[in-house]
């Protein structure tokens, strides 16, 4: 921050995701007067200085703060389901789930509830017997998951919970499983005759054939099998750097999946429901970038959203029909987004997140608010499709 103020002079930047990044560099841009604004900074203290009270007049967000997210949940806990015990699950490697975690809890008991048991983990844990047996010995209602990726999303929380007996949100431990492992689903969907790219599965420990992957296209896009917001994925227009792209998508995962590209439109369809799912609108994505990667997805203005879609109304419900064909092929349940392009006005299936981004800004919670469901609905609806 220091140095886009002193060397290039700026007056204004986009600041970081991370609340705490934010308000590691609050006090810079205060006695520099350069505005920050953040995309998803949800702490308050992003906002108004913790040790005075006042207002930072130079700091911004486009975010609700964790204290509305969190009393939101807790108020349909107590307000809607009549809760009055709850236990808290929190990954202590993120301050966005410390900080909901946390004003969940004010709210909670504000509203005369009582936490019965808090427990903690980290990302990179793999043994969470311990905590999750004294979570079911406080008996909670649901536990509402909010991990994007790895554990929270490939089955692994999932299945200890189904084991003990916990009601959660989301898809159980197989659907998620699935979902998350691109090869996998990939090979589902061409069993049951549904569209997707080709593509061939390459493993570390074995030898590539490369004549396989030129045979796709001229164009590849190599992904880990098991990662989600775009992490480790490569555009490679010239086959000579094919192997710089494997070898990064590689130290996320020791399987890797090569695609043919598919050029078009990119949109994507949330649902929501449990046997019953309704296809929520179709959201066209238009990112700055070739494609719709990490830094477009997490990063204000490096993308455009529109919903509905500018897709003829035929499209529209082919892409809800394959949708919610693929939520019932896994056996999804409560909420997920399908992802895929539209390549001469055929639409290509790409991939289902079974955990989909749930930040405010996030493509699912837009198509809700289209058809007015708001943030505070649409949570509650999440919670109300676990509990059945």
């Amino acid at each position: 921050m220091q140095k886009l103020i002193t060397q290039d002079k700026v007056s204004a930047v986009i600041a970081p995701i991370a609340s705490s990044s934010v308000i590691a560099g609050a006090q810079v841009n205060m006695d520099n007067k350069v505005l920050a604004i953040s995309p998803t900074a949800s702490n308050p203290k992003v906002t108004v200085d913790p040790n005075t009270g006042k207002v930072r007049d130079y700091l911004f967000r486009a975010a609700f703060i964790d204290p509305f997210q969190g009393s939101v949940m807790a108020n349909f806990a107590t307000k809607t389901l009549n809760g009055n015990k709850a236990a808290l699950y929190i990954d202590n490697s993120s301050d966005y789930v410390k900080g909901l975690g946390q004003f969940f809890k004010e709210t909670f008991i504000k509203n005369g509830g009582t936490i019965v048991a808090e427990e903690a983990y980290l990302a990179k844990d793999t043994d969470f017997k311990a905590t999750l047996t004294k979570l079911k010995a406080a008996n909670p209602d649901v536990v509402f998951i909010i991990i994007h990726g790895g554990i929270g999303e490939d089955g692994t929380i999932q299945k200890i919970l189904e084991k003990n007996k916990i009601k959660f949100i989301g898809s159980g431990s197989k659907a998620s499983a699935l979902g998350i492992d691109k090869s996998k689903f990939k090979k589902l969907m061409i069993n049951s005759s549904l569209p997707v790219p080709k593509g061939i599965e390459i493993n570390k420990n074995k030898k590539t054939d490369l004549e396989k992957i030129k045979k796709l296209g001229n164009k590849w896009v190599v992904k880990p099998v098991s990662q989600g917001s775009s992490v480790g994925v490569s555009l490679v227009d010239d086959f000579s750097k094919i192997n710089e792209a494997m070898e990064l998508a590689f130290k996320f995962d020791d399987r890797i999946l090569i695609e043919e590209f598919v050029s078009g439109i990119e949109v994507s369809c949330g649902l929501l429901g449990n046997e019953n799912p309704v296809a929520l609108p179709v959201i066209e994505i238009c990112p700055k970038n070739i494609f719709f990667d990490y830094e477009a997805k997490y990063k204000f203005g490096k993308c455009e959203e529109i919903v509905p879609a500018r897709l003829s109304k035929e499209i529209t419900k082919k892409i809800q029909n394959y949708s919610l064909k693929v939520f019932k092929l896994i056996n999804c349940r409560g909420m997920a987004r399908v992802d895929f392009i539209i390549n001469e006005n055929k639409p290509v299936i790409l991939e289902i997140n079974t955990i989909p981004g749930m930040t405010p800004n996030s493509l699912l919670p837009k198509e809700a608010k289209s058809i007015g469901i708001n943030y505070s609905q649409l949570l509650d609806k999440i919670i109300e499709l676990a509990l059945k």
